[in-house]
C-alpha cells in the first residue's frame, strides 16, 4: 500500500507552494482537499466556463501571454518574487528574458530560435520546452497568463 501524506497549513505559510513543487515529480499528487474544496472545484469550472481556463495541455497554450506578477522580476540569472529566488539555467533564461506581457509563448519560443544563442533544437521542441518551463513558473506563482485575444486560430 502507498504511503499518504497531507499537507496542510495556515494562509500564507508555504503549504501551496510546497503542492505546486510536489507536483512537479511525476510520482506525486498533490491538490487541495479539506471541506472548501469541492465548493472551490465548482466555482472555478463555473468561472472558467465564463472566463477561459489556464490549460496546458493542449498547443492552444502556445497562445498565452505570460507576464511577471507584481514585486516579480528577474535579476540576472535569477527570478525572484518578494519571499524567494530561483536560479534559472542557461536554457530557461533566453525564455524569461523576453516576457514582456506581450509576446505569446509562441513568439517567445521563436525569439529563442532566432536568437545566435539559441540551442539547435527545432520549433517544435523549443515551444514544448517553452510551454514547460512557463507553466512550471506560473505554478510556482511568477508569473501570471494572459489569453490573447488576437490568437491565431
Amino acid at each position: 500500500m502507498p504511503a499518504i501524506h497531507f499537507i496542510s497549513g495556515l494562509p500564507r505559510s508555504g503549504s501551496t507552494l510546497l503542492a505546486a513543487l510536489l507536483r512537479q515529480n511525476p510520482r506525486f499528487e498533490a491538490g487541495m482537499s479539506g471541506p472548501l474544496a469541492g465548493l472551490f472545484g465548482a466555482l472555478l469550472s463555473e468561472m472558467s466556463a465564463r472566463n477561459g481556463v489556464i490549460d496546458f495541455s493542449t498547443d492552444d497554450c502556445l497562445d498565452y501571454v505570460p507576464e511577471m506578477r507584481m514585486r516579480c522580476g528577474l535579476a540576472g540569472t535569477e527570478i525572484f518574487r518578494p519571499d524567494w529566488r530561483m536560479g534559472l539555467n542557461p536554457a530557461q533564461l533566453p525564455f524569461v528574458q523576453n516576457v514582456d506581457g506581450h509576446r505569446t509563448i509562441r513568439e517567445i519560443a521563436e525569439r529563442v530560435a532566432q536568437s545566435a544563442d539559441s540551442p539547435r533544437a527545432s520549433a517544435a521542441v523549443l515551444e514544448r520546452f517553452g510551454r514547460k518551463l512557463f507553466q512550471s513558473l506560473w505554478r510556482l506563482d511568477f508569473l501570471a497568463m494572459a489569453l490573447n485575444a488576437n490568437s491565431r486560430r
